[in-house]
């Protein structure tokens, strides 16, 4: 039935399946402080998983969202 709506699902029977199961794959993710694995994002667009693009440093974009939200700079 979830098919005929085209409704995203998955069954997983044990652990040791949700573990294996393609949705869980471990991907390289480009850091500041070198790569970590990240779980690989479960949405697929034109038959091609979503690409994770580089987490940002920390405090990167502090500025702009500062700017954003008219908050004056912390301490």
């Amino acid at each position: 039935a979830l098919d005929r709506y085209a409704i995203a699902y998955g069954t997983v029977s044990s652990v040791g399946d949700l573990i294996t199961h393609p949705a869980a794959t471990a991907l390289a993710t480009p850091t500041p402080s070198g790569p970590v694995e990240v779980l690989a994002p479960p949405a697929i667009v034109d038959g091609q998983r979503v690409t994770m693009r580089p987490v940002p440093a920390l405090g990167q974009h502090d500025e702009a969202l500062r700017a954003e939200f008219g908050r004056s700079p912390g301490p």
